[in-house]
């Protein structure tokens, strides 16, 4: 049976309830039956097989590459993560609100971290490939710096994690 619809005056419709017994409830039935929710996509990090070593928020983050001046800085949210299999670890930086990825550093010796207590800035410098302009040509490497200053975190903060990605292991050469 298909629910039965009214319509008043202002020309709002709305399901037609009869009061027969348990029809209110067949009626709510019919109109709710609603089958099992699927989600539009999963959501996928990267970060399930990872632990947060240290971590912060309210970070502004400066981006320079090649001869670029430097961008405008982006608040967000920084973290230095440890895979759990591969023994890795990483330096994820995630801008605010949106939670979009604009820094992604495999810690390892060829990165160059220094931070300077008295500007309060930390300085991750390393190299990166980028995409050629015409085709055939090949991918160079192009310096990139990454200064980070407190933002809105506290600078005890900053300083501690600046100092828990200094002594990360994964920058010493073995």
């Amino acid at each position: 049976k298909k629910p039965e619809f009214a319509s008043d005056n202002s020309g709002n419709v709305t399901p037609a309830l009869s009061i027969k017994g348990n029809a209110i409830e067949r009626e709510i039935d019919t109109l709710c039956a609603i089958g099992p929710v699927k989600p539009l996509q999963s959501l996928f990090t990267g970060e399930e097989d990872e632990t947060i070593q240290s971590e912060l928020k309210g970070v502004k983050l400066f981006i320079k590459r090649g001869s670029k001046e430097f961008t405008d800085g982006i608040y967000g949210h920084i973290k230095i993560l440890a895979h759990t299999k591969h023994q890795t670890d990483r330096l994820l930086f995630r801008r605010e609100p949106l939670g979009q990825v604009s820094a992604n550093i495999k810690i390892r010796p060829a990165v160059h971290c220094a931070f300077d207590a008295e500007e309060n800035i930390l300085r991750v410098i390393h190299k990166e490939l980028v995409e050629p302009e015409n085709k055939g040509e090949t991918q160079k490497e192009v310096i990139v710096i990454y200064a980070l200053k407190p933002g809105r975190a506290s600078k005890a903060d900053f300083k501690t994690f600046s100092e828990d990605l200094l002594a990360n292991a994964h920058l010493k050469a073995s």
